[in-house]
C-alpha cells in the first residue's frame, strides 16, 4: 500500500478506504497472517471484502449477469 497508494499509508487507520490512481480503484487489506494473529481485525476485513465485491458489481455488472 505504501508503494501504490501513499508512502505515509497506515493500514490500521486507512484499510477499507478507496483510492483511484490512473483509473484503477485500489483498497488495501490486512495480510492474511495478520488476521490469523489478531482476530479483532477480522470483522473489519470482512466488511472491506464485501465493499470490494460491491464495487466490482458496480463497475462490472456484466460479470454478474
Amino acid at each position: 500500500a505504501k508503494r501504490l497508494i501513499d508512502p505515509e499509508y497506515r493500514i490500521t487507520r486507512q484499510h477499507g478506504q478507496w483510492t483511484e490512481r490512473a483509473g484503477v480503484h485500489m483498497m488495501a487489506l490486512y495480510h492474511p497472517s495478520a488476521l490469523l494473529r489478531d482476530v479483532t481485525k477480522r470483522p473489519g476485513t470482512f466488511t472491506d471484502l464485501r465493499e470490494i465485491r460491491s464495487e466490482i458489481r458496480r463497475l462490472c455488472p456484466e460479470v454478474y449477469e
